[in-house]
């Protein structure tokens, strides 16, 4: 199982979560709670995977994705 399927994994259940609480419970009570929470949580979830994809796929964002050979930022102790 990769990363990418536990995101979407934890993104179903949240998506799943609004569902329920939108046309089964009808936003009653704490369900209005639920159904904010777990609706914005899934759209993170699914802009975090937008952006993911699109620094894989898109060959200008790909360009400037970091490397593991990019330059590191000096420490506390070279900086003083």
């Amino acid at each position: 199982m990769t990363a990418a399927d536990v995101i979407g994994i934890i993104s179903l259940v949240f998506l799943a979560s609004a569902i329920l609480a939108l046309y089964t419970y009808k936003l009653a009570g704490a369900w209005r709670g639920v159904y904010v929470v777990s609706a914005m949580a899934a759209l993170y979830f699914n802009c975090f995977v937008l952006v993911v994809q699109s620094f894989m796929k898109i060959p200008f964002f790909h360009a400037l994705a970091p490397t593991q050979k990019s330059r590191r930022l000096p420490s506390r102790r070279e900086c003083s």
